[in-house]
């Protein structure tokens, strides 16, 4: 979190006084909600604690289904998490599950997904938390976006006897916000 000097803590418990609510006050500690369709709206009164950028991959792996057809079904993510001054604070993997160096892990559960704003990028996503471990930055989340994602998407081709059972590690990043 950054540091505030005074003036600027008075002002940002005037300005939650004045307009209440969570996006005044998530506004002071310097993160701003992502603006999302409807159906990625976070219920309830909640405001987002934390962003945290990531980069890395979705990995997918060649199968085969019950009628013989080929495809690439999704198998887990892996990613680094970042804090917005770009120092690696924590991973995101299989679960899915994101987990900081301070300890805090979560663990998701889909509840509602929209199109990505940039073309061929993985869906925009909103969780729920299922689980929650340690004492850390994520010890009291609730929910989890996934926007501003950018690729990811699984191969389009590349599928097929041969490559049965191999895996394909698609660059993707994404903005997660906690709340």
């Amino acid at each position: 979190m950054l540091r505030m000097g005074l003036a600027s803590i008075m002002l940002c418990t005037a300005i939650v006084g004045l307009l209440s609510g969570a996006t005044a006050s998530a506004r002071c500690r310097g993160i701003e909600p992502p603006a999302v369709p409807p159906e990625l709206q976070v219920p309830g009164v909640a405001e987002p604690k934390l962003r945290l950028p990531a980069t890395g991959v979705q990995i997918y792996t060649c199968s085969v289904d019950a009628a013989g057809l080929y495809s690439w079904k999704f198998k887990a993510p892996e990613a680094t998490l970042f804090n917005p001054r770009g120092r690696r604070v924590g991973t995101h993997f299989g679960g899915p599950t994101w987990q900081l160096r301070d300890g805090s892990k979560v663990v998701g559960r889909l509840l509602a997904r929209a199109p990505a704003s940039e073309p061929d990028s993985v869906p925009w996503l909103l969780l729920e938390i299922a689980d929650n471990s340690g004492h850390g930055a994520l010890a009291d989340a609730h929910y989890i976006q996934r926007v501003n994602t950018w690729g990811g998407n699984a191969p389009v081709d590349g599928c097929d006897a041969t490559t049965l059972g191999e895996d394909a590690r698609i660059d993707y990043s994404a903005d997660y916000y906690f709340w």
